[in-house]
C-alpha cells in the first residue's frame, strides 16, 4: 500500500486552471478508466477526481475505520482502571496461552 502522500505511474496530474477548462473530458476520463487525478494549484497538490467506484471504497474503508476505532475505545474503557503493566503481563500471557494451544492441536494446513 502506499502512503498517502504518494501517487501511481497510472495517476494523472493537471493544474487547476486547466482542470477547470477540461471537467468533462476529466470526469469521463475518470468514470470510464477508473484512473485518478490529482488537481494541483501552482505545483501544490489541492484536490483529486475519482471514480464512484473509488469514492465508494473509501467511504467503506471511513467506517470499518470508525468502526474498528469505537471498538478499540469500548475495550480501553473496560480496561481502563487496570494499570498498564498489569495489561501487558496478562496480554502476554494470554498469547502464550493460545501459542501453546496451536503447537498442541494439529494443523491440517501443515500436514499435522
Amino acid at each position: 500500500m502506499l502512503p498517502p502522500d504518494q501517487t501511481t505511474n497510472s495517476d494523472e496530474r493537471v493544474e487547476l486552471e486547466r482542470a477547470s477548462d477540461v471537467l468533462a473530458e476529466l470526469l469521463s476520463s475518470v468514470g470510464t478508466t477508473g484512473r485518478r487525478v490529482i488537481v494541483e494549484d501552482g505545483g501544490r497538490d489541492v484536490g483529486a477526481i475519482v471514480s464512484l467506484a473509488d469514492l465508494r471504497r473509501l467511504r467503506n474503508d471511513d467506517h470499518r475505520r470508525a468502526m474498528a476505532d469505537a471498538a478499540l475505545g469500548r475495550v480501553g474503557d473496560a480496561f481502563a482502571d487496570v494499570p498498564i503493566d498489569e495489561l501487558e503481563r496478562e496480554v502476554a500471557t494470554a498469547i502464550a496461552e493460545v501459542r501453546a494451544d496451536a503447537r498442541r492441536e494439529p494443523n491440517p494446513s501443515r500436514g499435522g
